[in-house]
């Protein structure tokens, strides 16, 4: 059997569990929503929810913005200064909630996620691209000018409210967990080997990466394989990782396989141990001139 035909089988199984799930909700009356950046806002929101950071690409983008790297697209150094000095207040601002939730309201908090996606996409990119918030920057530029730029309906009750009170259902058991099986952001000891990747939750052993998909029917092969990567760069089984699972926040749908199951339903036959030493094999073979 191909690779195909066992993601496929994956696939089915995704496709029929979701039939039942509730229309997508989405923000109302508005032509050209940024999807993605609303996709990152309601990752990081969860996070917060759960007492975690925004996670690790928010921060090096920041890092990228002090100036002494050269950035594709990016403004004069005095703009980029200003970035870098909003995006250190964004994080300040992050830390000052978890360690006092009542000093910021809830559009406050989507404001502030909604803006992170932008330093997180300086990250993965290493460029400040055409049409993000932070590329018409100058040396005036603060947080709070970052913030008030958020697009209304990012923040109304159509959108990434709605998702938080969606998320209710299936992340109060999650937030309930004890602070160390809540990890946000994981960063696996192989993903250096691949230039760096984070996951998006692991939840007493369950790694889960939040879609905000206005069209869960679209997701399939990619998906399945990202989970598959991210389980096998845990080389030394770190994170105890026995469940894998999306989680579409649109309609707070929750799917979830047992990982080793998982990876047999691919058409892997060894345990994850030697799945995890050959993966780590072929990556550092690859990575050789």
């Amino acid at each position: 059997m191909s690779d195909t035909a066992y993601s496929q089988n994956l696939v089915r199984d995704y496709q029929t569990r979701i039939a039942g799930l509730p229309h997508p909700v989405q923000p109302m009356d508005v032509q050209y929503p940024n999807w993605s950046a609303l996709g990152h806002a309601i990752d990081y929101r969860l996070r917060l929810s759960l007492g975690g950071r925004l996670g690790p690409a928010v921060a090096a983008g920041v890092m990228l913005l002090d100036g002494t790297r050269p950035l594709r697209g990016a403004p004069a150094r005095a703009s980029l200064k200003a970035l870098h000095t909003a995006g250190r207040e964004l994080l300040a601002t992050v830390e000052t909630y978890l360690a006092d939730p009542s000093s910021l309201d809830e559009k406050a908090l989507i404001r502030l996620c909604f803006v992170a996606g932008f330093f997180e996409d300086v990250a993965r990119t290493g460029e400040i691209r055409r049409f993000s918030m932070l590329a018409h920057a100058t040396p005036a530029t603060i947080l709070d000018d970052l913030t008030g730029a958020v697009p209304e309906y990012a923040v109304t009750e159509t959108d990434i409210h709605t998702q938080m009170r969606l998320a209710d259902g299936p992340f109060t058991a999650f937030r309930a967990l004890p602070a160390s099986a809540r990890v946000c952001g994981p960063v696996f000891t192989g993903s250096s080997d691949i230039g760096g990747a984070d996951a998006d939750y692991i939840l007493d052993g369950l790694l889960l990466d939040c879609k905000a998909t206005k069209d869960p029917r679209r997701l399939g092969r990619e998906e399945i394989y990202q989970l598959a990567g991210y389980l096998l760069l845990d080389y030394d089984d770190q994170f105890g990782i026995h469940q894998v699972g999306l989680y579409l926040s649109r309609q707070a749908g929750l799917i979830t396989w047992n990982a080793a199951d998982f990876l047999r339903r691919l058409g892997a036959s060894a345990p994850q141990p030697q799945l995890r030493a050959r993966f780590r094999q072929h990556l550092h073979d690859a990575a050789r001139p």
